[in-house]
């Protein structure tokens, strides 16, 4: 049954919850997250749902997570039932189990993202374990020494109080290791007003409770000297650095101020609606199915994917976010920044010969705020951008669609 997309879906893939480490800034430590999901899904159960996206025009990116995905029993054999469908396929992990899989990645479409946060002494006391920045480094000279034509190379690194110093040292050490990229991601957190907040919104708006999930394991203390260092930091690190540089999310200083004071915060993005519950399902170790963290629409176990994605419960929170607009929780999303877009009537999802109404047809507002879309043959793709110089520079390209120039 062939499935035509006007656009590239990404399924975020949680394995297992369970991790090996206990990192400083991880919530799914926090309240909300670590009673999620206790079971998980055989490899049986993920291939009969590989099979119903392995038709999808064009090919959909498979984001496989945690947890630390590598902690999943089966993990060997999902990746022999991947090799069968031509995924394009982005691995998140921590890096501590990765010698022991390498030699199985080949022929895939896959990158590996790993995680790390500073120099060696800095990311084993943030990730609470000695060796862990050792293992990692390994596993990266492995992989260059087994040289997979299809496999590349990149690293996660989360802003934080204990490493904002030695970022910069850090960068230059890890550019020895020829990796593709470094993407900087500030930290995700929330307070307790933002999810009294939520909270009524939720229940006002969706008729549900709001589950908080975005609280650290250790609390953080945001003073005005650190995002001074955050924001020269983020201003200087692109032209110091010798391969791409990118920021998730890549905030203008304004932004920044915004989003971490928690100042003017219905001002960040003013309009923008979040593109995961159109694009981007997330599917837990059980094989629940959710449009957006908050939002369980149904599991993969009990029905078809494309009954659940296209099901009055799925459709419910897209109706109420371009009603209402993001939720006050939202702008503390990583998900939130990722792409942003208008909307006019008359959308079809076709499946074989089955179509199903989507209520609205997808058009995107391109901005150089972290992410644009650009055609090609018909089909929309990502593109990251670093900068507004960089922005400017595919501007000037045709294929890049504008269809407003507000942002």
């Amino acid at each position: 049954m062939k499935i035509e997309l006007p656009f590239v879906m990404a399924f975020l893939i949680s394995l297992t919850h369970r991790c090996n480490l206990t990192c400083s800034m991880c919530t799914q430590y926090g309240e909300g997250f670590k009673e999620f999901a206790k079971d998980e899904l055989s490899a049986d159960e993920w291939d009969n749902f590989f099979q119903s996206i392995m038709n999808i025009s064009p090919k959909p990116q498979i984001i496989l997570m945690g947890g630390e995905p590598l902690l999943y029993r089966e993990f060997s054999e999902i990746i022999q039932r991947l090799k069968k469908y031509d995924f394009n396929i982005l691995l998140v992990t921590n890096g501590t189990l990765l010698k022991k899989y390498l030699p199985e990645l080949d022929d895939l479409n896959l990158n590996i993202t790993l995680s790390l946060d500073g120099n060696e002494c800095t990311h084993d006391k943030i990730r609470n374990k000695k060796g862990v920045y050792a293992s990692v480094i390994q596993s990266i000279e492995q992989i260059q020494a087994m040289n997979f034509p299809k496999l590349s190379v990149s690293v996660n690194t989360v802003i934080l109080p204990e490493n904002i110093d030695e970022l910069y040292e850090f960068a230059d050490n890890i550019s020895k290791y020829k990796i593709d990229g470094i993407t900087f991601q500030h930290m995700q957190f929330t307070t307790e007003l933002i999810d009294k907040i939520s909270q009524k919104e939720w229940s006002s708006r969706m008729g549900i409770n709001f589950c908080s999930c975005f609280h650290p394991l250790k609390p953080f203390n945001v003073t005005d000297e650190y995002l001074k260092k955050v924001k020269k930091f983020m201003s200087d690190i692109v032209q110091k650095c010798s391969f791409p540089v990118a920021f998730f999310p890549c905030f203008e200083e304004d932004e920044a101020d915004c989003y971490y004071k928690e100042e003017r915060l219905e001002k960040l993005r003013g309009g923008r609606i979040c593109t995961e519950p159109w694009m981007s399902p997330s599917i837990s170790p059980n094989g629940d199915v959710s449009n957006c963290i908050n939002n369980v629409i149904g599991n993969i176990k009990d029905e078809d994917f494309w009954t659940i994605w296209s099901s009055e419960k799925a459709d419910k929170l897209r109706q109420c976010l371009l009603k209402n607009g993001s939720f006050s929780v939202c702008k503390k999303c990583c998900n939130f920044y990722k792409g942003n877009f208008i909307y006019a009537p008359g959308c079809k999802i076709r499946l074989g010969k089955e179509e199903y109404d989507m209520e609205n047809e997808l058009n995107f507002i391109y901005s150089y705020r972290n992410v644009a879309f650009f055609e090609d043959n018909n089909v929309l793709y990502p593109h990251s951008f670093t900068s507004k110089r960089e922005f400017d520079e595919y501007s000037a390209n045709k294929k890049l669609m504008y269809l407003t120039n507000k942002i």
